[in-house]
């Protein structure tokens, strides 16, 4: 389980800043991919010559916490995962790996990049290639029965989402104010601000999420 205390953010606000996290150790595909988050969270923060202080401070994540995520001695939250990607200013996607270009680029289910919470069992799935500096994602999330996913931190101003139940039944929270999506129903949103997800059926709620970054599409980085 998680505990919280409240720190500064850059623009004066308070955020939660995550004390613990899941000591679990994982094994097999998801140790894996958990063992590959902790990499690139170490390599992209050194990279950027950035201390776990000030990755800490920018991503509201303890830096003793950074530091066993990156020792692989702790299994993060989906939300303590997008709380450091936004910290490191990159996508989640990127941080369970990248691929080549191609023009073309057949992802079997068995190559696609998985995260699973180790809490709740929430699952995103990266259904599109990812590749640097990318200002497109696809990926499929995953809510089991009575699990709620996040709140995960908004992204950086110009990112978009748009959303489709294409199982179950799905609350969709975005600053503050509820959705309930059923099979089929779609939503967008600007997502600069937290938004989380609920199930709030029968069985397991999956959507598919379009993630956009509109600069980076104006730009033609997609």
């Amino acid at each position: 389980m998680m505990s919280s205390h409240s720190q500064h953010s850059d623009d004066g606000e308070r955020s939660p800043v995550v004390d613990e996290i899941d000591d679990g150790m994982v094994t097999g595909e998801a140790g894996q991919i958990e063992s590959r988050v902790s990499r690139r969270i170490r390599e992209l923060r050194r990279d950027r010559g950035m201390t776990l202080q000030t990755l800490a401070e920018k991503a509201g994540v303890s830096k003793s916490m950074i530091s066993k995520v990156e020792r692989g001695e702790a299994s993060p939250s989906a939300a303590t995962v997008a709380r450091l990607a936004a910290g490191l200013g990159v996508t989640i996607s990127s941080l369970l790996g990248e691929h080549d270009r191609h023009d073309v680029l057949l992802l079997r289910r068995a190559d696609q990049a998985a995260f699973v919470d180790p809490e709740t069992g929430f699952e995103r799935r990266s259904m599109s290639p990812i590749f640097p500096s990318r200002g497109l994602d696809l990926v499929q999330v995953t809510v089991p029965q009575g699990a709620t996913a996040g709140p995960f931190v908004g992204h950086r101003y110009g990112v978009e989402e748009y959303l489709v139940v294409v199982e179950g039944r799905l609350g969709v929270t975005v600053g503050g104010v509820n959705h309930v999506l059923q099979t089929g129903d779609a939503i967008f949103y600007q997502a600069h601000v937290a938004h989380q997800y609920a199930n709030l059926g029968e069985g397991p709620a999956v959507a598919l999420v379009v993630i956009g970054d509109i600069r980076d599409l104006r730009e033609g980085r997609d």
